[in-house]
């Protein structure tokens, strides 16, 4: 019994490690303000698909030349 009280996950479920994930206030700061200079929070979905996929096809023209 002593030997599966020291298990890696019989110890995580003694700690309770299974609750809700708490995030950084500082890390949704950064989060927000990157999507804000990338433009996740003024276009729509389907323009971002649209630059995007002119990205891509861009990117690999330049490279092939």
């Amino acid at each position: 019994m002593r030997e599966y009280e020291k298990r890696p996950e019989v110890i995580a479920r003694k700690k309770n490690w299974s609750g809700k994930r708490q995030e950084s206030e500082a890390i949704k700061n950064i989060h927000e303000a990157w999507a804000k200079v990338n433009g996740y929070r003024e276009a729509s979905n389907e323009n971002l698909n649209i630059e995007n996929s002119e990205r891509f096809i861009n990117y690999e023209k330049e490279k092939t030349q």
